[in-house]
């Protein structure tokens, strides 16, 4: 489905960015071409523009600057988004999507998949109750480990929550960064010296069994 390069354009642009925020590795100006391609190809790159912005917002709340590199580029991939058949139109077609998951959209009330999964716990199997086991854990262990969290993690795991929530289709979109962010707090807590003390107990543990 044409969702999926929506996936993959989303785990690019985490990829450079993290890179970019953490280790100041610029590769910023892959950002024009992914939203360029993007664009192109699927009607949800807005979710592009939404990343960086968040991300621009984390640099300024925790180093107290405003990235001029970052800044750029963002601006630049603000400008290749209306480079489509549609120029204008294309560039604001996200915002005609968005009027679909209203709830009095007739779209939306008849069309299973842009209904909210609150809505259909009761229609579909396991697979809606993993979606809600995955949201659980990874806000707990967000919260667990807030202290090591940066802003962008917060926002970006509230924001692809919401969408989620909003409408069944999106929750593939939460579903990889909540991953994501499962990996890096479960990182974190084996990393602490609590976490090194229980590896090292089940270590003996496994020994002695």
């Amino acid at each position: 489905r044409p969702e999926i390069v929506t996936w993959l354009f989303i785990l690019l642009l985490l990829f450079i960015l993290d890179k970019y925020f953490w280790f100041n590795k610029n590769n910023l100006y892959l950002l024009p071409l992914i939203l360029l391609l993007w664009v192109n190809m699927h009607g949800i790159f807005i979710l592009g523009l939404l990343i960086i912005a968040v991300y621009l917002i984390s640099i300024f709340i925790e180093k107290k600057l405003l990235d001029k590199k970052l800044i750029f580029w963002f601006s630049i991939s603000i400008l290749a988004v209306f480079i489509n058949p549609y120029f204008i139109d294309g560039a604001m077609f996200p915002f005609y999507l968005f009027t679909r998951l209203q709830k009095d959209n007739i779209f939306r009330q008849n069309i299973t998949e842009l209904q909210s999964p609150w809505e259909l716990a009761e229609k579909f199997g396991p697979e809606i109750y993993l979606f809600f086991i995955v949201a659980l854990i990874s806000f707990i262990l967000i919260f667990i480990t807030f202290r090591r969290r940066s802003f962008h993690q917060f926002a970006l795991l509230a924001a692809f929550f919401y969408i989620s929530y909003s409408s069944f289709r999106n929750i593939p979109l939460f579903i990889i960064y909540a991953v994501y962010i499962i990996a890096i707090c479960l990182s974190d807590l084996m990393s602490s010296e609590s976490g090194k003390k229980f590896y090292d107990k089940f270590i003996k543990y496994e020994k002695i069994t």
